[in-house]
């Protein structure tokens, strides 16, 4: 394993570590919204969505009162890069707005949340059957914007590049095993700095396509219920960027989907 030892400047750290960043990088894809609603399978954030005739609008169990559409996704109208990843159909989120119980965080709990995968046929509903007044402005989903996006540093130590800390001698090394690299007695001080301009290379906080999420807290990878495998990211939703609604303390939220059961979706969020 090489050894490097002594406080590189952050452009030269970024040098030593390109390998394992450029072994990390997605990319991800920032919509580009027109306002309006569109066509009932566009993609969009509020407005009306794609119901069959038999759907009733989906109601929150903690207040009774109807669900607003966050955001519908139409899987066949994604960018061609990853055209088949998420299979078919629409995504669907619908979430209560009025904040009425705890616990709407949590994957799987559907107390204030509705979250699907439907395969449209025919017309829909053109009249939802109940609405109220107060909706969000609907923003429909024409285009996408690529970016590249890095894992947050909560993900670091599990990919493999490790920071351990020595606060009594005042200074952290870096490792990473895979590449050779070891970086020893690095000064702690020179750590924000490094965190900032090295680390810390994802795409901040806002509504995305694919990449990595941007965790505020704990990294919160949910499994797939019917086969227990880690599900895929889809999609970032965060407070008051595309939609009007913020979630908790500035909190951001998360969909993912099974690989292998398509039909298998989850929310979750979490804040400051």
């Amino acid at each position: 394993m090489g050894m490097l030892e002594g406080p590189p400047k952050p452009a030269a750290l970024a040098r030593i570590l390109k390998p394992w960043f450029d072994k990390q990088k997605r990319t991800a894809w920032k919509p580009k919204v027109r306002a309006g609603s569109g066509q009932l399978t566009d993609s969009k954030f509020g407005g009306h969505p794609w119901l069959s005739p038999r759907d009733s609008w989906p109601l929150c169990k903690g207040c009774d009162r109807p669900l607003e559409l966050f955001v519908q996704l139409n899987l066949e109208e994604v960018p061609e890069a990853v055209a088949g990843r998420f299979g078919k159909g629409l995504l669907q989120l619908f979430y209560c707005r009025h904040n009425c119980s705890d616990g709407g965080y949590e994957y799987f709990n559907e107390w204030m949340s509705h979250v699907r995968v439907v395969a449209p046929s025919g017309s829909g509903q053109e009249l939802p059957a109940r609405r109220e007044k107060g909706a969000f402005p609907p923003k429909r989903i024409v285009g996408w914007r690529e970016v590249q996006d890095w894992p947050k540093s909560s993900e670091h130590e599990q990919l493999g590049l490790v920071q351990k800390f020595d606060f009594d001698a005042n200074t952290f090394d870096v490792r990473c095993d895979q590449f050779g690299i070891e970086l020893k007695g690095l000064p702690l001080e020179s750590h924000y700095e490094y965190d900032e301009q090295v680390f810390s290379k994802g795409i901040p906080l806002g509504d995305k396509l694919g990449g990595w999420p941007c965790w505020i807290q704990s990294p919160d990878y949910p499994r797939c219920p019917q086969c227990s495998s880690i599900m895929q990211f889809v999609w970032q939703l965060d407070s008051e960027d595309h939609v009007p609604f913020m979630f908790g303390d500035s909190g951001c939220g998360y969909l993912f989907q099974c690989k292998r059961h398509k039909r298998v979706v989850a929310f979750g969020w979490d804040c400051h």
